[in-house]
């Protein structure tokens, strides 16, 4: 639009967010050495329709099968994994810290896979969450103003959607621009596990 009025335009100047580097983001030093090329995924409330939208499908997946996820992602795309989560508590959350990660301090969890660790963030800040998805190699998360900073930054985003929603307001509408784009649909977590590897980038 802005082409054809003659208005002279340049991709950057649609990045309303400066980039930040992950040094800005407060957090134990015994981390920042590791966090190097990693996949951002933002789990909060909306993967649980309890705590969301209850007409929507429920993808809840079990302790077991998170971990599954976890190994089968280390094995298959060598890289580290950052799960940041909102500011609802959620008991799935509360049983990761609990049953899998190994606490470095209030806010911050790890879980190790051979050369590979998982780190788990709980409740950051907005600016935090942005540094760190700005500077993620894939970000995984159901659709949420995160899903932007991915478009901004040429980030590979996997976007999960409700599929009713989908065919009554048409994502699209609003995804279109984002060069490295990927829907995947609300499923039972086993299922879209698959999906997600599928997705993610070396």
């Amino acid at each position: 639009m802005l082409s054809k009025i003659n208005i002279n335009n340049i991709p950057t100047d649609f990045n309303f967010i400066p980039y930040s580097s992950l040094s800005n983001v407060i957090m134990p030093q015994i981390l920042s050495k590791k966090l190097k090329n990693y996949t951002l995924i933002h789990m909060d409330e909306k993967w649980f329709s309890k705590f969301y939208i209850k007409e929507f499908y429920d993808i809840n997946p079990s302790i077991q099968s998170f971990l599954s996820f976890m190994n089968d992602f280390f094995n298959t795309h060598k890289q580290n994994l950052i799960i940041t989560t909102g500011l609802i508590d959620l008991p799935f959350i509360n049983l990761l810290c609990d049953k899998i990660f190994t606490p470095i301090n209030s806010n911050f969890y790890e879980y190790n896979y051979n050369d590979y660790k998982a780190i788990l963030i709980l409740k950051s800040s907005l600016n935090q969450l942005e540094i760190i998805a700005m500077n993620s190699k894939n970000l995984v998360t159901c659709h949420t103003s995160l899903s932007f900073i991915a478009a901004a930054f040429n980030i590979n985003l996997v976007d999960i959607i409700d599929k009713n929603k989908d065919m009554k307001y048409r994502y699209q509408k609003h995804t279109s621009h984002i060069k490295k784009y990927n829907k995947v649909y609300r499923k039972a977590f086993n299922e879209l596990s698959k999906e997600i590897l599928l997705k993610i980038e070396q």
